[in-house]
């Protein structure tokens, strides 16, 4: 007796719709199951996963909007880095070093502490750090309808679990000399904090996937049959043989297909955090520069910068289709080329060096937005690119690029110009000679000249923006602030995406520039 049987369906809730991609509730909902728990919570439903209703009340009015997507990212990192720093060579927690700040001889008392505190450092600066990009991987995945914790240990579990991991490896290596002063250490620290949830969901999934490939495969259930001549023999036993079969591979499902195409856009973004900070580890440790160096250091990391953009935002455009995510991961990119212009002002020693790194920006604002706009180059990307685009659509996404780089070029420059002056003159000026900028340092920096270029800078980008968007509304009939209005009503959870990855953004620059040394406290 031959018995023949096919397990399963490869495809099983795999089949789920991407346009259904954005948000956790449709997959859920898709696959009939409550959401969790954790997602029930008052505090995820009203915060991390608004309402259309309540984006709507966020976003109603200019005011609103500065103050959510401008102001609040920069109070946040603010109050982060503002914190009084303890040194280990300081006998109070807040060092007494204003003699250094305003000295009234030419004899400084105390100098300037060096020795941070290691714990306050790993537990409040770094941990706060560590644990939002931890929130922002979690985000990431929550808008791909993914949960990349296991089910078994939950999402509050896993996310202090790998936290805890990451503060253990920066224990383990504060006993290894090459480390204790290297602030690039603990941003590739938490690169490897932001790739663990990858990794793991990448797991989980490919090991669902072979599950189901399994099940494709044909059974052939063999019963032999007792001879006349063996009928006093005991009866053999059943047993089933995998034999190959004529039916066609199963192609991987496209949703399976999808969440690769997503891992290789969070691998690209994480390529560029670590990116910018060893650029910028290069640009520090090789100074002073010439104005031509500081035009070359700019442009060429833009022109990295709009390379890896291009390459996500073919992936989530094209491949995985969901605009949520290609917003997302455009203003990431957009707030890591701009932190890192902004910081370079304080490295700029004339106002020459200004207005050459200013003048590309302000010209390509003012000329190649409007001029990518019009219908001629539509036509022409259409015929020669192959941009499938129609011209409405065209249209939508470049003002939602020229959107997002405002909100980038505003939230940096804020950012810039707050911090630049508290750690400048504040507590925790030690911990940053990067902005001490002072004469009697031997700095060739002015903290002044600073300032007021960066204000004569951030000038220029507001009248480049205000030409550009009435050039858009009079010339084109497009509001690019009202297309932003609508697409946050349409997808809630972008609005939280924004401010996670602005702090971030803000976050990783201030701790690549922070000076370390825990060597000296070690010796104790």
């Amino acid at each position: 007796m031959v018995l023949q049987f096919q397990q399963g369906n490869s495809e099983d809730v795999w089949n789920y719709s991407s346009d259904d991609l954005w948000r956790s509730s449709s997959i859920a909902q898709h696959m009939n199951t409550d959401l969790s728990s954790d997602e029930r919570t008052p505090l995820l439903n009203r915060i991390m996963i608004p309402t259309p209703a309540r984006v709507s009340k966020w976003t109603e009015s200019f005011y609103k909007r500065t103050c959510i997507l401008n102001i609040l990212p920069v109070v946040l990192v603010l109050i982060w880095c503002s914190v009084p720093i303890p040194f280990d060579d300081c006998e109070t927690i807040v060092c007494d070093y204003s003699d250094y700040i305003f000295p009234i001889t030419t004899n400084v008392k105390n100098g300037s502490p060096t020795r941070i505190n290691f714990w306050y450092f790993l537990f409040w600066y770094y941990g706060l750090y560590n644990a939002l990009a931890l929130f922002l991987i979690t985000k990431l995945f929550s808008i791909y309808a993914l949960n990349w914790y296991p089910k078994a240990l939950g999402a509050k579990i896993t996310f202090t679990l790998f936290w805890f991991v990451s503060q253990s490896i920066g224990i383990t290596f504060y006993y290894l000399p090459i480390v204790r002063t290297e602030s690039v250490f603990w941003v590739c620290l938490t690169f490897f904090t932001m790739a663990m949830p990858l990794a793991g969901a990448l797991i989980i999934i490919h090991r669902k996937r072979m599950d189901r490939r399994l099940r494709g495969r044909i059974g052939i259930l063999l019963v032999s049959e007792q001879s006349s001549s063996s009928a006093s023999s005991p009866p053999r036993k059943p047993f089933i043989r995998w034999i190959p079969t004529d039916l066609p591979r199963l192609r991987a499902p496209a949703s399976y297909r999808r969440f690769l195409w997503f891992c290789t856009a969070l691998a690209v973004a994480l390529f560029a955090l670590i990116g910018g900070e060893m650029y910028a580890y290069l640009f520090l440790s090789t100074l002073p520069h010439t104005p031509l160096d500081a035009f070359i250091y700019v442009y060429s990391w833009v022109a990295a910068i709009y390379i890896m953009d291009a390459i996500t935002d073919y992936i989530l455009y094209r491949k995985i289709r969901s605009h949520p995510l290609a917003s997302i991961f455009k203003l990431y990119f957009f707030m890591i080329y701009f932190i890192f212009y902004r910081n370079l002002f304080a490295r700029l020693r004339s106002v020459d060096q200004f207005a050459i790194v200013q003048l590309g920006s302000f010209l390509w604002v003012c000329i190649y937005y409007p001029l990518a706009m019009t219908p001629h180059v539509h036509r022409a990307l259409v015929r020669f690119i192959g941009v499938t685009l129609t011209y409405q659509e065209y249209k939508e996404k470049l003002g939602r690029s020229f959107y997002l780089r405002n909100l980038a070029e505003n939230t940096t420059m804020l950012g810039f110009l707050c911090w630049v002056n508290i750690l400048h003159f504040g507590p925790n000026r030690a911990a940053y000679p990067y902005f001490h900028m002072d004469d009697r340092d031997g700095s060739p920096y002015n903290h002044k000249l600073t300032v007021m270029a960066a204000l004569v800078i951030w000038t220029s980008e507001l009248t480049s923006a205000f030409i550009t968007r009435f050039t858009f509304k009079k010339v084109f009939k497009h509001s690019i602030t009202q297309q932003a209005i609508r697409e946050f009503e349409r997808y809630p959870e972008m609005i939280i995406g924004f401010i996670l990855v602005m702090v971030h953004v803000l976050q990783n620059i201030l701790l690549a520039l922070i000076k370390l040394d825990f060597a000296a406290g070690l010796e104790k």
